[in-house]
């Protein structure tokens, strides 16, 4: 029996015993004699999940359209169907029914295929699937892609080389494929390719591959950059010329980058001794990091495979991420790729005993550091990971959190507020003509009932609070005013209105404390 969990990580996974085919990236789970292990009947059903999974739930549809999106290959007869409702909950249980459902993965897993097959008859007969409820999916995250990467798995691919295949191995922020590339389509119509008619379903014999396709090669240089750093997120143009020594036609129409990045690409032939510049605008998806530049240009057709590419070993692009703005009492788990580096902001005030704790994935050697700069910009010598200390400047500071190793890999930053938050005080003054504005300071993971101290006859009352951003707050009318969650670090502006033709002064008041706080995911 083979059972065999594999996982969609955020950073650093690889799959064993597995078979490529050449030119193409995709490969599968093997059994006797190298035969692949699939489903006999090329059809199976998986149970998904009511409390998570189900057919109105916002997973649930993009579940299915997983599902709708591998059964709309034109070149396989392979389907799945799905069943509302799974058999149990238990991670990879060994039932017989490919129960697909949430659970707690740990921090660096997106989701897991525990796929059970027979060696000897290289039959599948139970894969589950168990999707992180770590982490929130939607905005830096697609779970349609997540679905389409584990469904994948669960009709017997394993993972890709090709990282612009679904079956790619690591998912990436921002990153959408929500159906099948063509690697993974290549992959499934040779494990599950539609029937000659008469023929009955095509079954492998034991040790049978697809002949590798033969492999026509053109020689790249110039290769170069436009930029030596670079946002996640921004464009990156690669220029390289390519020289086709061959006697044949040569074939580019897909290119694959270090650093990682999208963008589209023309298929461009180049004749026996043809000599072109190509200059490609992407789009950077990597980790922060710094990466050697690579540049690969590739095609296949029905007879060949093409590929040109270069390597920069010692020239290097630094990708960096945009700041992240963390409230206190918030936690952030992200990912930093080889020598990576990102700031993390926090809006401290003088006094304030914070604690803050780094912890770093152990499955590689290494690991991060982090510093913290006041608002000046200066080392908090006085500070260390997982110990509580007083900030001793008011402002935002800086965290610097750095990847110290060569290898990709997770953090989690936690963030805790010791004792009450700072309290509200502010001052301001009516002239009886209008109303007037009053600062104040609040922390975005605390809740206060604001009180307006002014004399009776002046008769102050808050009509709305604008936040440090800008946006305008709409609150009850009153003296005194409940704040939920104030959801912003800063300086906030209460507008206050007062007895028509009464002038005074009135001062702002409470005593905040803290909520719990939120998981950022980058």
């Amino acid at each position: 029996m083979i059972r065999l969990g594999l996982p969609l990580c955020l950073a650093g996974a690889a799959a064993a015993g597995v078979v490529t085919t050449g030119f193409y990236g995709y490969s599968w789970l093997s059994g006797a004699g190298g035969a692949p292990i699939i489903w006999k009947a090329h059809h199976t059903t998986m149970y998904a999940s009511n409390d998570s999974l189900g057919p109105t739930s916002p997973a649930g549809q993009q579940f299915r359209a997983a599902v709708a999106a591998w059964g709309a290959n034109p070149k396989s007869d392979f389907r799945f169907f799905v069943h509302d409702g799974d058999h149990d909950a238990v991670v990879g249980d060994l039932d017989g029914f490919n129960d697909c459902y949430f659970a707690f993965l740990g921090h660096n897993v997106m989701g897991i295929a525990y796929m059970y097959s027979d060696a000897t008859d290289t039959v599948m007969w139970d894969c589950d699937i168990a999707f992180s409820n770590y982490h929130t999916f939607g905005f830096y995250y697609d779970f349609q892609t997540v679905a389409v990467h584990e469904l994948g798995h669960a009709l017997g691919l394993m993972h890709s080389s090709d990282f612009n295949a679904a079956m790619w191995a690591h998912q990436y922020m921002w990153v959408k494929k929500p159906e099948p590339r063509a690697d993974d389509l290549a992959g499934q119509q040779f494990l599950y390719p539609k029937p000659v008619p008469g023929a009955g379903p095509w079954t492998p014999e034991p040790g049978q591959a697809p002949p590798p396709l033969p492999v026509r090669t053109g020689t790249m240089s110039a290769l170069a950059v436009s930029a030596e750093e670079v946002l996640v997120g921004d464009s990156l143009t690669f220029t390289a010329t390519v020289t086709n020594a061959s006697g044949g036609d040569l074939l580019l129409s897909t290119a694959q980058t270090t650093p990682s990045s999208t963008g589209s690409m023309d298929g461009v032939l180049l004749g026996a001794g043809e000599v072109r510049g190509f200059a490609l605008e992407r789009t950077v998806t990597d980790l922060p990091g710094l990466y050697p530049i690579r540049l690969l240009l590739g095609g296949v057709d029905s007879t060949m495979a093409y590929v040109a590419q270069q390597s920069l070993p010692g020239t290097t692009v630094r990708v960096r991420r945009p700041t992240i703005p963390l409230a206190l009492q918030d936690d952030v788990f992200a990912s930093l790729g080889p020598r990576g580096a990102e700031r993390v902001e926090l809006f401290l005030a003088r006094g304030q005993e914070v604690m803050l704790e780094l912890a770093t994935s152990a499955d590689r050697a290494g690991g991060c550091s982090m510093r913290l700069l006041d608002p000046a910009g200066e080392p908090v010598r006085s500070w260390k990971s997982g110990r509580p200390a007083k900030a001793r400047a008011s402002g935002v500071h800086s965290l610097v959190i750095e990847n110290t190793g060569d290898a990709k890999r997770t953090y989690t930053l936690a963030t805790e507020c010791r004792g009450r938050p700072p309290a509200v005080r502010g001052m301001g003054a009516l002239d009886g003509a209008g109303p007037a504005e009053a600062t104040f300071l609040a922390w975005a993971r605390t809740t206060a009932t604001i009180a307006l101290k002014g004399s009776r006859k002046l008769a102050p009352r808050i009509v709305s609070l604008r936040s440090p951003s800008g946006a305008t707050v709409e609150v009850p009318d009153g003296a005194e005013v409940a704040i939920d969650e104030f959801g912003e670090d800063g300086v906030w502006t209460a507008v206050v209105e007062g007895a028509a033709g009464v002038s005074g002064k009135f001062r702002i008041q409470a005593r905040p404390t803290w909520l719990e706080g939120m998981d950022v995911t980058r």
